[in-house]
Parts: C-alpha cells; structure tokens; sequence
C-alpha cells in the first residue's frame, strides 16, 4: 500500500480533469521556515509512539474552564470524564484497528501537541494504534491528490481552507449518521458548518472549525495619523491607509494565489454587496456594479496603501508583515497576534483586533470571509468505523481544543458558541465571541458546490483582483473572471 502512495506522490496520474490544475495551484508559494515566519506552520509535529491499550472513558463537554493564552505552555489532553450521553447511532472502534491521520501542521502549535496528546490517549482507551502525521497546509491538497490516485495512504484526514469533499466524493465515507449525531447533540450546525462537505444530500467532509478572518491593526500607528480606533467602513479605511503608507507603515492584503488571498478578497467583494453565483447555486453572478466597486476599491487601496511584496505572501506572509513591525494592518486569522503575545510583545500591546469595515451602497454590509476546515474518511481505510469514531469523540473535546488556540479554532456547532467561549476569556479576544453572523464561506449566497470548490482552489477570486491592480482595467478583470465561472460551472455542469 505504501509503496504505491509513494509511487504516486511522484506520479500522480488524476483520475479528474482538475487535479492537475488543484495540485499546481495549491503549491504556490513558498514554504515558511521558522515559526515566526510560518506563526507555528512550519515543520511536523512529532508523532507519539502507539502506546500499550488502557481501559478510560471519553471527556464529557464541560463548562467552560479559565485558561491561560495559547502561547503558554500547552494544555493537556483532556482528562478521562462520564461518558457523555450520545444523540443517535455512533460507530464503535474496533479493538486491534490502526488509525492513521493526516492533519496541517497548526499555526497555534499548541494545538499540535495536544491533538497528538489526544490521540495518543484515545487509542490506548479504545485500543487502537493511532498516528498522527502534520504537514504543510499547502501541501495537503497534493498529498490528497495522490492518496486518491494510489488509492491508498492515510485513513481520516483534515481539508485545510481548500475544501474538496466534491472532487473526491466518489472515495469518501458517507458520514451523515455521525454530522446528524453530533449536529443534535450540540444544538445543530452553524450555517457554514451546514455548507461544507454535503454532497447530494450526503454528508462527505465534516467542518472541524472555521478559522475567522478579523482585522489586526497597530493602534499606535493609526493614532499616529489621526485614529483612535480602526476605521468602521472601508472608505474611511482608504483614507486612513494612505495616511499610514505614507509613514512607511503600508498595509497588506495578499495578491498571489494563497488561501488568504481567496478570504481577504472575498471579504471586500462581499462587504461590497457581490456575490459570485445566485442563492440557488445555478447562475453565475460575479459581474455587477457592486463586484466592479470593490475591484476599483482594491486598486485603489493597493495604489495608496500596499507594496508590491503582497503578490509573492503565502499564508504566512501577511503573519511576517504585522510581526515585523512595518505593517500598520492585515485581514488575517488571530494567529499573527497570538504569535506576537509570546515573540514580540511591544507588537502585541500595540495592536488590537478589529470588526470587518463595512461596505458601501445599498447592497452594502458587514461580511467577513472565512476559511473552514473538515474531516474526511477515505473509503480505503483500515476501520471506517474506527476513523467515525475518534471523529465523534473528537467534537466531545471542543472546550480543550478551544482554550489550547486562545479561540483560534472557533466552532462549527450552534451550542459551542454560547458566551464565555473557551479560550476568548482574554478582554483582547472577546470581541472573536461576535463573529459568528459575520462568517461567510466561498460561494456567498449560494451553496459551496463543486463549481465554488474549483474556483476556490485554483484561485480565481485573488487574480481577478490581481489583474486590475496590475494594468488590466477593472471591467475586463471582472468579464475575465466571469469567464472562468462560467466555464467552470458549465464543466460542473450547472446551470444553463
């Protein structure tokens, strides 16, 4: 079995028309080198050793617990506790099964340490041997790819941003038993969580987490320039931008084919009132008066507050820009200020974390886009059952992995959003506990269907703005974007 994975890692024969195009694009970019640079990306977290059997009980959902700041030293896996009350049909792991696991690499590292610490534990309680492998978010695309290919390799696995549950559908495990027992248990899934991985009624990926997308800002540098708070509309935002570019403190928002690049642009396109498709998922929409405002607005705002270096960031570049000290703001996870508490505190205490701006005109709102990430069984796996399992129990340990990410991975179930949430209990994180109707995932305000998931993955949404920003007259970026979905759609085949 491994030796054809690793056949296929060197060649990966796609058995769709799209992977190629997936696997290039989701290698874009340069790999970060340090945890600094990558905000905890970087290298794999060591696995632990399978450990001999031990007879415990899965952790209950308590009440949230105080916690300390993610970057202290890591929580622990959670304690044996009650086995809380199951809501429907779960699958039992088998005794004497092996459960092989392939997750990113974390931007909190602290979430590393105690998934693998989790694991470990849960596989001595069930009696099964668990590894954990962690590699580089961009590289997890390919790496599917070619487990797809070969037909074999890892038994559950974790989507990162780049969600593929309708490329791979055919090789997925249904897992709507599991997403209706953990869906009832914790009063039902938020409206992203609703979105991802449900394919014709099958429920082929389930989210884990969102990771929302807030705005980082240095509230010296903006009261340098006459702010004392960050602006709450985008206009002011531009003006505000120019003022701070020119104190050498620019802003950024990646221009280059990342998955910060897809959110950040979505943010603007949606705050602006565009929507790429109709709320039936079936038309093609992206050409508008309110797209083509938001693509004047990002040229404009690169012109006037941006450098040239955003059209070669990876995930992490953004991260390296506010950690720098230069940068005066980012549209980013809460990782780069996690970061900055424990590696750069004068940073940290001059920066805040702000409300998405809101968009202008009459179609005009408050739209944050988000990444999500979900869990797949692949239907080669040692133990289905098994892998559906540590799934289940996994859900029953949000408030654990919550306080570990100071609230980095925020919850895809309605329950788990009930104030205090874990990890947000900080006075600087609190304001993360109000994000939940801000969040929208690629596809707004239709469903995130197979057409949404190739364009979300090869990047059409970043190049669009691209485009303008680097000659191209807004107009002709937008009908060239409208071109790729319509193509796309059409090879998908939706609409008419």
């Amino acid at each position: 079995m491994e030796s054809e994975l690793n056949r296929a890692l060197g060649r990966v024969d796609m058995p769709r028309r799209r992977f190629v195009r997936l696997v290039g694009a989701a290698l874009v970019g340069g790999a970060a080198t340090s945890l600094l640079a990558a905000c905890g990306g970087g290298g794999a977290a060591p696995t632990p050793a399978p450990a001999k059997p031990a007879e415990s009980k899965p952790a209950e959902a308590a009440k949230p617990a105080e916690s300390k700041p993610a970057e202290s030293k890591p929580a622990e896996a959670a304690k044996p506790a009650d086995k809380p009350a199951q809501a429907g049909p779960v699958a039992k792991p088998k005794a004497g099964a092996s459960l092989r696991i392939l997750v990113w690499s974390h931007f909190v590292p602290a979430y590393d340490e105690w998934l693998d610490n989790y694991a470990k534990q849960w596989g001595e309680t069930n009696k099964v041997e668990v590894k954990v492998d962690h590699i580089r978010n961009a590289d997890i695309p390919a790496r599917l790819a070619a487990e797809s290919a070969a037909g074999a390799g890892h038994d559950l696995f974790e989507f990162q941003a780049v969600l593929q549950a309708a490329t791979y559908q055919d090789k997925l495990v249904d897992l709507t038993s599991a997403a209706n027992a953990v869906g009832q248990k914790y009063g039902g899934w938020t409206d992203i969580g609703k979105k991802f991985g449900v394919i014709d009624g099958q429920w082929k990926a389930m989210m884990t987490y969102a990771i929302l997308q807030p705005h980082i800002y240095r509230k010296d540098y903006f009261a340098e320039v006459g702010y004392d708070k960050f602006p709450d509309d985008y206009p002011t935002l531009l003006e505000a931008s120019i003022k701070l570019k020119e104190k050498d403190h620019p802003c950024g928002l990646p221009l280059s084919n990342c998955n910060d690049g897809n959110h950040n642009w979505r943010s603007v396109l949606y705050s602006f009132g565009g929507a790429e498709q109709s709320e039936d998922g079936k038309k093609v929409t992206i050409a508008s008066d309110e797209t083509l405002a938001a693509i004047q607005y990002g040229v404009e705002l690169y012109n006037k507050g941006m450098t040239d270096e955003v059209f070669s960031w990876d995930d992490a570049g953004n991260n390296r820009f506010l950690l720098s000290g230069r940068g005066s703001w980012i549209d980013n996870a809460t990782s780069a200020y996690i970061t900055a508490k424990s590696q750069a505190p004068d940073i940290y205490n001059n920066s805040a974390i702000a409300l998405n701006p809101t968009g202008p005109g009459p179609k005009g709102g408050r739209r944050n886009g988000v990444d999500a990430n979900a869990w797949g069984v692949w239907k080669w796996a040692n133990d289905p059952d098994t892998a559906i399992a540590f799934i289940v129990d996994w859900y029953d340990q949000w408030q654990e992995w919550g306080k570990v990410t100071s609230g980095y991975n925020s919850p895809p179930l309605v329950d788990m959003w009930k104030k205090p949430m874990p990890g947000l209990e900080d006075p600087d994180f609190k304001i993360m506990e109000d994000w939940r109707e801000l969040s929208f995932v690629a596809g707004w305000q239709g469903p995130f269907h197979g057409a949404i998931e190739e364009i979300n993955s090869t990047f059409v949404m970043p190049n669009m703005f691209a485009r303008a920003v680097r000659g191209e007259t807004p107009e002709a970026a937008m009908k060239w974007a409208e071109g790729e979905y319509k193509r796309i759609f059409q090879q998908h085949g939706i609409g008419g």
